[in-house]
């Protein structure tokens, strides 16, 4: 399938500056991870300051901010494990959140104190798992059958 660039010969500003014909589309699945990645951000900063383990200066400097860079890059491969899997939209949405998080802790792992680190991988399943719904969609048939297709049972 081609989707034609938008040129200034074919395209047409409409509406609020709308560009007609451009693939607006292709930019959704990369909105979707930022947009995933800036919400575990936030929650993950609020979270910080609710649960006794992870207060204040117990929180490395800079945590939040190589957090927001790195959760997209990590969202991605539980995206990819979690297509890997399959199962149902909650299965693939607990193995993308666990596989995230997870990679996300290890950076931590030897250098923080195990209080910070169960405490933290907790809050962040309580995060992610909800979060990830919003990016695995709906679970595809990996054996789609066409309506034309007669199928045959041995008895």
């Amino acid at each position: 399938m081609t989707v034609p660039i938008p040129s200034p010969a074919n395209a047409q500003i409409s509406g609020l500056g709308r560009i007609e014909g451009f693939p607006w589309n292709e930019f959704i699945p990369a909105a979707k991870f930022i947009g995933v990645g800036a919400a575990w951000t936030t929650l993950d900063y609020f979270g910080h300051q609710l649960l006794e383990p992870l207060r204040g200066e117990k929180t490395p400097p800079g945590y939040f901010g190589s957090n927001m860079i790195f959760s997209t890059s990590s969202l991605i491969v539980g995206r990819l494990f979690s297509d890997l899997v399959g199962g149902s939209q909650f299965t693939r949405a607990v193995v993308l959140g666990t596989t995230a998080n997870a990679v996300m802790q290890l950076r931590y792992l030897f250098s923080m104190p195990a209080s910070f680190n169960i405490a933290g991988f907790l809050l962040h399943q309580v995060i992610l798992i909800p979060l990830s719904f919003l990016i695995t969609g709906k679970s595809r048939d990996p054996y789609p059958v066409k309506e034309d297709t007669l199928i045959v049972r041995e008895t």
